[in-house]
């Protein structure tokens, strides 16, 4: 058996796990997904009711507002917010619809 060697290894193909190893993809990196269930992005296709939500609409202060002690998440937003997640999608070709 002939091992293989990769530049990246992603654990989980939830949401994060799949844009993880998408954005390492583009990058030009040898990278592999390892999930245990039977099919990537099983947990996404159920939320929302089996709407498969992606994120929240809200600004991120009023969404943060919702968290005890939330402001730690403020790192995280500024960084990629619920707008670049959306993007993100729709240059896949995932169409996004907003709901209230």
């Amino acid at each position: 058996m002939k091992e293989e060697i990769f530049d990246v290894a992603v654990i989980g193909c939830g949401a994060s796990g799949m844009m993880a190893a998408i954005k390492a993809g583009e990058r030009g990196l040898k990278t592999i997904v390892l999930e245990k269930k039977s099919r990537p992005g099983i947990k996404l296709s159920i939320t929302g009711k089996g709407r498969c939500n992606l994120t929240n609409s809200a600004p991120i202060k009023e969404f943060i507002d919702c968290f005890h002690n939330g402001k730690f998440l403020y790192g995280g937003f500024n960084a990629f917010s619920n707008l670049d997640a959306i993007s993100f999608f729709e240059n896949l070709r995932v169409p996004c619809k907003l709901e209230s």
